[in-house]
């Protein structure tokens, strides 16, 4: 993963309130959707994507996030992991 992209996901996601099943909804967002609101302070262009769905092409290549973490990690979130465990499985390579 891109150690820039990982840093300000990290440092983000304990300042969200989390959310499931959508990228951002009623003031929560997943993990994926903390990913997204990091890419978009670090001026990456792309079209936001909030409801259901797969992350831009942008933001996975800027973040250098594959398609398989990007799937695990929304399972983790939709069935209950806290951001807490999710940042710990960023930070430990997923």
């Amino acid at each position: 993963m891109n150690p820039i992209a990982k840093k300000l996901w990290l440092k983000a996601l304990p300042k969200y309130t989390q959310g499931k099943r959508w990228m951002r909804r009623n003031g929560r967002h997943c993990c994926l959707g903390v990913l997204q609101e990091c890419a978009l302070k670090a001026s990456v262009e792309f079209a936001p994507e909030w409801g259901l769905g797969s992350l831009p092409q942008k933001i996975k290549d800027w973040s250098e996030l594959t398609y398989d973490d990007q799937w695990s990690l929304a399972e983790c979130n939709d069935a209950g992991s806290t951001f807490e465990e999710i940042a710990l499985m960023i930070e430990n390579g997923l």
